[in-house]
C-alpha cells in the first residue's frame, strides 16, 4: 500500500523536445545544444524522483529512466495535426510541469493547453534573439512566428540564460524570468573515455554549421598560425555552408575537419585541446563553454553572456578577427597567463553549474509564481 501511495503522488514532467534518445545513444546528429540541456534537465528531474517523459522520433522506450513517447516527424504534417496531438499527449500523461526550450510555433498552442489543464508550462530561453520581436528566426510561414509570440504572452514561467534575455523578455513581453545559465553534470558517462583514437589539438571549434556561427573566422585563424593544430566539429544544419567550409578546410594543412560527432567524442576532444574558440555572431549561453570549462579549457569567444567570461576571467572576449588572433596568441604563448585562467575556471565551474542547486532554484521560482497566480 505504501508503494502505491508513493506512485500516486509522484510528480510528472514532460521535457517537450525530441532527440534526447539519440543523444543518449551517442549519435553524432542529436539536435545540438538544446538537446544537451534538455537531457541534463531530464536527468536532474529523474534524480529527484520525478516521472520524466520526452519524445522520440522512432521508438517508444525507456532509457536512463526517461520514458520516451513515440512521435515521429511527419513531412507533410499540418499545424492542425500538431494541435490535436499535443493536446492528446497532455491529457494522456497529465504532467504537473512541462519544460520546453527554443522559439517555435508549438509555444502558441502549448500555452493554451497549459492554461486549460492548469499545467505549469516553463519556457527556457535558448538564444539571445528569442525575445526580440521580428528577429526570432523561426522557420516556415509567418503564422509560426505569430503563434510563438502569442504563446509567450500567455506563459508565466521563464528561465533565461543571461541578463540580456531577462531584459528583452521584460521589455518586449512584460514578463519576468529567472536567470539560470545552462546546467551541467548528472552522471553523463563518457563511453569513449578509454579511447585514444581521437586526436589532440591546440584549438578546437565545435558547433552546428550555420551562417551566424562564422566558421570562416576559424579557417582564417588557422591560416595565420600554421604551426598549430586546429580541429573543426559540427553537423551540417546549413548544407551549403558546411560543404563550402569543408572544402576550404581541407586545403589548409593544419585543420582537421571531422563533421558531426557525438557528445562523448567531442568531450574527448575538449579534454585534449588547449583552447576552445567560439566565433558566433550571437548565442544564448553555449553548452560548449561549459564543456570547455568542465575540462579546464579556456575560451576565446566573440560572445560573452552576462559578461561571465570577463567578470570571472575564464578566457578572452574579442570582437574582430584581428583581436581573435591576438587573444589566441596571448594564451598559447604566455604559459603563466594560461595557468592563471585555468585556476579561475576550476574555482568558478563547480560553484556555479551544479545541476541540483539550479534545479532547486527553478522549482522554488515555479512554486512562488504559482502561489502569486492563485492569489
Amino acid at each position: 500500500m505504501a508503494s502505491e501511495s508513493i506512485k500516486k503522488t509522484r510528480k510528472k514532467v514532460i521535457i517537450w523536445t525530441k532527440d534526447i534518445d539519440k543523444f543518449i545513444l551517442g549519435e553524432s546528429f542529436f539536435g545540438g545544444g538544446i538537446t544537451v540541456q534538455m537531457y541534463f534537465w531530464a536527468k536532474i528531474f529523474v534524480a529527484n524522483g520525478w516521472e520524466v517523459f520526452s519524445f522520440s522520433k522512432t521508438n517508444k522506450t525507456v532509457n536512463e529512466d526517461i520514458k520516451f513517447i513515440k512521435s515521429p516527424d511527419r513531412k507533410y504534417a499540418s499545424i492542425i495535426f500538431d494541435l490535436f496531438l499535443s493536446l492528446y499527449f497532455i491529457l494522456k500523461f497529465k504532467p504537473d510541469v512541462i519544460f520546453t526550450r527554443g522559439a517555435s510555433r508549438k509555444i502558441g498552442y502549448l500555452s493554451i493547453y497549459a492554461k486549460i489543464t492548469k499545467t505549469k508550462l516553463v519556457f527556457l530561453g535558448a538564444s539571445d534573439i528569442n525575445f526580440i520581436k521580428g528577429k526570432e528566426n523561426i522557420s516556415g510561414l509567418k503564422h509560426n512566428t505569430k503563434l510563438y509570440q502569442s504563446g509567450l504572452k500567455k506563459i508565466n514561467y521563464f528561465i533565461v540564460q543571461n541578463q540580456l534575455q531577462q531584459k528583452t523578455l521584460q521589455e518586449n513581453y512584460n514578463k519576468n524570468g529567472i536567470i539560470i545559465p545552462n546546467i551541467w553534470g548528472v552522471d553523463k558517462k563518457n563511453r569513449f573515455s578509454n579511447q585514444s583514437s581521437l586526436p589532440s589539438s591546440d584549438l578546437l571549434w565545435v558547433t552546428n554549421f550555420r551562417k551566424l556561427k562564422r566558421p570562416q573566422w576559424f579557417i582564417n585563424l588557422a591560416k595565420q598560425i600554421p604551426e598549430k593544430k586546429f580541429i573543426m566539429v559540427g553537423a551540417p544544419i546549413d548544407q551549403k555552408l558546411y560543404h563550402t567550409a569543408q572544402q576550404e578546410a581541407e586545403k589548409v594543412n593544419n585543420i582537421q575537419f571531422t563533421g558531426g560527432l557525438s557528445f562523448e567524442q567531442t568531450n574527448l576532444l575538449f579534454r585534449q585541446c588547449r583552447l576552445f574558440v567560439c566565433t558566433s555572431e550571437f548565442e544564448g549561453f553555449p553548452n560548449t563553454f561549459l564543456q570547455a570549462w568542465s575540462n579546464d579549457v579556456p575560451v576565446v569567444a566573440t560572445v560573452d553572456p552576462s559578461d561571465v567570461i570577463k567578470k570571472n576571467k575564464l578566457g578572452l572576449v574579442v570582437n574582430t578577427e584581428e583581436e581573435l588572433l591576438l587573444a589566441v596568441n596571448k594564451l598559447l604563448l604566455d604559459s603563466s597567463f594560461y595557468r592563471a585562467i585555468q585556476n579561475k575556471i576550476q574555482q568558478y565551474f563547480e560553484k556555479n553549474y551544479d545541476s541540483q542547486t539550479q534545479f532547486e532554484k527553478a522549482l522554488t521560482y515555479i512554486d512562488c509564481n504559482y502561489e502569486k497566480e492563485k492569489n
